[in-house]
């Protein structure tokens, strides 16, 4: 160790940016989160996303239910198919088949 000021002056320029990064990134989510929402605690905004969550649950759910009711109905809309023997030259050759 020659210079013992030099690793702690290094070892503390680490710390300060990886304490900027993970606080950086804190905000950024911070403020996702409380976009569109007035001045309140952290606690209405979860509430909120838990709420918005129960709401999609039960919309993609009813989605769910009327896409099973479409695939019934789809069922009985083809009642038969068949097979028709198509005879382009029937008057020059003749039933040859």
């Amino acid at each position: 160790m020659e210079n013992p000021s030099l690793y702690i002056f290094i070892f503390v320029g680490i710390w300060l940016t990886t304490l900027s990064v993970f606080l950086y990134r804190f905000f950024t989510i911070y403020k996702k989160l409380t976009e569109g929402v007035g001045v309140g605690d952290i606690k209405k905004i979860l509430e909120k996303i838990l709420s918005r969550g129960d709401e999609n649950y039960k919309n993609i759910s009813d989605i769910l239910r009327r896409l099973d009711s479409i695939d019934e109905n789809d069922r009985r809309h083809i009642q038969k198919v068949g097979l028709v023997r198509f005879n382009p030259f029937s008057e020059l050759v003749g039933n040859s088949g």
